[in-house]
């Protein structure tokens, strides 16, 4: 606790200035308090080290100086040491009054008055938190290298000057076939691995040791256990003391090549399976270096080039292509460089044939780019046929749009000839309610001619990443100004049917007019796997439980039931879903599932 008064040492007033001078002239911080734990005095080491002056500290206790979680254990220490007179050293954190917190040894002593009483206590503090991280450096470092050591995929024996072996990783006993404990004191000469050097030299650890400079070799060697064959890089480096000839250590990795001269045999096996089946397609294949030089091509660029092999390899693919003397202006390969993606785009020839080109580029471990592959495919018949249906298309639409001209002139006209019959006779006449079921099947009539137009678009240009956000800003232009409207998508974009905005239209529409009482409309996207959705909610009146799988069936609906039929089918063109999951009563849900790599981001993109 706190004491109310604070007493100064017997005779401290008689203290000569020399005393104080000296301690002062001690560059570790040193201090001294009475037996309530009262700063007496200090040296001008411990002010600069904690950055507070002397009137700020004489005078105080710790919990006056310092935090309470720090000044609870200086006060617990300097208890135990003045209830047990000595001397007492303990390492503790200690945080400065700028905030930074040291590592220190505090060293506290007691002393005694004229009577041998104790009258207080006096501490030294050395600051060992650079000691402290010197060492957690250097343990991390050696744990680091010992990690490594450890965990390297190649063997490594440290030997002594007579070669035997001292340590040894866990690849080097894998290799060797024995544990650590087995191989102490054994050299890599011994019987046990039957050892035979390539070209009968000897083993390099000899050779190392007695020429004092690496030696590296490939040494076969059977597995003391198993009797397995091994062939086996080894290199020897022999190390010297300072003005010392002999080696004194030294250290052996082993690399076990025996797999991967399998993985030689089998990769050349590989390559030349690889090299028959690019062979067989109808494909053109080339590899190109960064020079645009032709490394490799397969018979069908052999036999579309009308050139043998060699008369192609070697030559730049602008001189065998298209006798350029250099490279072409739309070439691939400079967007290739620029994108580091692959790159296609439609390549005529001179004789008229189109080839779909893809230049990818070959890129090594380490993500440099050494070289490119161009694979190309005849699609010259596929694009005149295409550009056949297009122009098929093209008058089917012609003919649906003059046919749809002419039924609708026609409804006009029936529209006109309704009016005036209805006209003509009595309001109470027994025609009369013909009359109207003939005005409103006129009306069915005009609508499914009307719905025709939309339909008729649907799939025929084909899927486009499309911005959500400006879709749904023109759609919802639709919605009543005093319905609020608020939508939350970000960045979203959607590869889907150019139809898309009609969606987003049709369920605008949907909600403004047939939701009953709709004060807000919101949409929202939630990213997920397997898929994202986009959510549409209005607070109306709901879709009753019994229509939420008819909704979405033609001709069911207020209106004409064509809106959100053909919703879903511009959706599942491009793999979309669209369900109703909202409350009846609690306003309709409408949820888009859009599958992961149909939507994206546009920044991202």
């Amino acid at each position: 606790m706190k004491p109310t008064q604070h007493y100064p040492p017997e005779g401290e007033d008689e203290v000569p200035g020399f005393l104080q001078r000296l301690v002062d002239s001690i560059s570790i911080p040193l201090f001294y308090k009475d037996t309530q734990q009262v700063y007496l005095g200090c040296n001008t080491a411990f002010t600069e080290f904690i950055g507070l002056q002397k009137s700020e500290i004489i005078g105080k206790t710790v919990y006056e100086i310092f935090p309470p979680e720090f000044a609870e254990t200086y006060q617990i220490r300097d208890t135990e040491l003045l209830t047990n007179a000595g001397v007492q050293q303990y390492e503790f954190s200690f945080r400065l009054s700028d905030g930074r917190i040291r590592r220190v040894v505090f060293y506290k002593a007691t002393y005694t008055d004229a009577s041998g009483n104790v009258a207080g206590l006096v501490g030294i503090v050395l600051d060992i938190t650079e000691q402290r991280n010197a060492e957690e450096r250097l343990r991390r470092s050696e744990e680091k290298f010992r990690t490594l050591f450890e965990t390297m995929s190649q063997g490594v024996v440290y030997q002594d000057a007579k070669g035997n072996i001292i340590d040894a990783n866990p690849a080097a006993e894998a290799i060797l076939g024995l544990v650590r404990t087995d191989l102490l004191g054994k050299t890599l000469t011994d019987r046990c691995w039957e050892f035979v050097c390539e070209n009968g030299d000897d083993h390099p650890t000899r050779t190392a040791l007695n020429s004092g400079e690496r030696s590296r070799k490939l040494i076969g060697i059977k597995n003391p256990v198993s009797s397995e064959e091994k062939w086996v890089m080894t290199t020897t480096i022999p190390h010297a003391g300072n003005g010392v000839a002999q080696p004194y250590h030294q250290f052996t990795t082993l690399v076990d090549l025996t797999s991967e001269i399998q993985a030689e045999q089998a990769l050349q096996q590989s390559e030349a399976e690889k090299a028959l089946i690019l062979n067989s397609v109808d494909e053109v294949m080339i590899y190109l270096d960064c020079d645009l030089r032709i490394i490799w091509v397969n018979d069908a660029t052999s036999v579309l080039l009308g050139m043998k092999k060699e008369e192609i390899i070697g030559k730049h693919c602008y001189d065998v292509v298209w006798d350029r003397g250099g490279q072409c202006p739309w070439c691939r390969v400079s967007r290739v460089i620029k994108s580091r993606k692959a790159v296609s785009d439609h390549v005529t020839l001179d004789d008229g044939r189109i080839f779909h080109m893809t230049t990818y580029p070959v890129c090594n471990k380490g993500g440099v780019m050494v070289g490119y592959i161009e694979k190309g495919v005849d699609v010259t018949e596929i694009i005149a046929t295409r550009q056949a249906l297009e122009k098929a298309n093209e008058k089917l639409a012609l003919l649906s749009s003059i046919t749809r001209h002419d039924i609708l002139n026609l409804v006009m006209a029936l529209n006109f000839y309704n009016e005036e019959v209805e006209r003509g006779i009595p309001a109470d006449s027994p025609v009369a309610p013909m009359v109207e079921k003939i005005k409103e099947t006129t009306r069915w009539i005009e609508q499914q001619i009307s719905f025709t137009r939309d339909y008729e678009n649907l799939g025929v240009h084909g899927a486009k990443w499309q911005r959500v956000s400006d879709l749904l800003q023109r759609a919802a232009a639709i919605i009543p100004g005093e319905i609020t409207y608020t939508e939350s998508v970000g960045d979203l974009e959607i590869f889907a049917d150019p139809l898309l905005e009609k969606v987003f239209y049709n369920l605008f529409e949907n909600a403004a007019y047939h939701g009953g009482k709709v004060t807000e409309v919101s949409v929202s996207f939630v990213p997920g796997n397997p898929v994202g959705t986009i959510v549409i909610e209005d607070d109306g009146l709901g879709v009753p439980v019994t229509e939420k799988k008819r909704i979405f069936m033609k001709g069911v609906g207020k209106k004409t039931g064509l809106g959100l039929f053909l919703s879903k089918e511009v959706l599942e063109i491009s793999g979309i879903e669209i369900r109703e999951t909202g409350g009846e009563g609690e306003g309709a849900r409408f949820e888009i599932l859009v599958p992961v790599g149909t939507y994206r981001s546009c920044r991202a993109a």
